[in-house]
């Protein structure tokens, strides 16, 4: 996050896995983007545990993973 936040560090996927940004605002710092990445990352996650697909509406599509096709996805910037 800019304005002094911290950058990639241990476990900073957490607070979206579980769309807590907002109690972790000294990381979100509260900005709109983060919260909606959040609530992506969090229903990815979601999905992923009740049906092993983490596709959603808010998502491109994404692919299972194989090892020929090392299927990955940018969730930051992405559309819905």
């Amino acid at each position: 996050m800019p304005d002094d936040r911290p950058g990639t560090f241990h476990a900073c996927d957490l607070a979206c896995a579980v769309d807590n940004a907002e109690l972790c605002d000294h990381h979100s710092g509260l900005q709109p983007q983060a919260l909606v990445f959040a609530k992506k990352v969090s229903r990815a996650w979601v999905n992923f545990a009740r049906t092993g697909n983490p596709n959603h509406s808010g998502l491109p599509q994404w692919p299972a993973y194989t090892r020929d096709e090392g299927a990955i996805i940018r969730i930051w910037g992405s559309p819905g």
